[in-house]
């Protein structure tokens, strides 16, 4: 007895991997809640899995927990100010998977901002900041003592000269200096 079945052919366009990240690879100045998004060049991609963590190595090993969603964006709250997340989007499809880039970006960090002509320090948007006080030393060279203060935040500093700014950045502020 013979059988009416017929062969089934599948084909892809080769590039099946996630395109165009959003946010974009190695962007700064992130929001704590934000929408990742990415494009799947193929159609046939069934669903995704969404690999997200802090630790680059981990999302690119595929050692976090992946979220799998069934459309080209993921929701994100909650993130921390100043630290760098990573993603990866492998692309599900029937009998394979296209496993994906892995992509950065950075949320912003706490804003510090330390005036050394008007002995001020302020954060993002200019309020004073408790816990700092600032005087000029018998060198008359501006010095700023955080009495009380967040150490465990990323900060990005930004110190007023008279006459030129300079701009730095201040990885976690761990411990107090005496």
């Amino acid at each position: 007895m013979g059988s009416d079945a017929k062969p089934q052919w599948v084909f892809t366009t080769g590039n099946v991997k996630a395109t165009t990240p959003s946010p974009a690879n190695n962007a700064i100045g992130q929001a704590t809640s934000l929408t990742l998004q990415w494009s799947s060049p193929d159609a046939g991609a069934t669903s995704f899995d969404v690999y997200f963590g802090t630790d680059k190595n981990a999302v690119e090993n595929g050692l976090v927990t992946p979220t799998n969603v069934g459309t080209t964006q993921l929701a994100m709250s909650s993130l921390l100010r100043g630290v760098w997340y990573y993603w990866r989007v492998d692309c599900k499809f029937p009998g394979r998977t296209a496993v994906g880039d892995v992509w950065g970006f950075r949320v912003n960090a706490y804003k510090l901002n330390l005036n050394t002509d008007a002995l001020s320090a302020t954060d993002d948007v200019g309020a004073p900041l408790a816990g700092v006080t600032a005087s000029f030393d018998d060198a008359d060279v501006a010095v700023f003592r955080f009495t009380t203060f967040n150490y465990d935040q990323q900060y990005d500093v930004n110190v007023v000269v008279p006459g030129v700014w300079r701009y730095g950045q201040m990885a976690a502020l761990t411990s107090r200096i005496p």
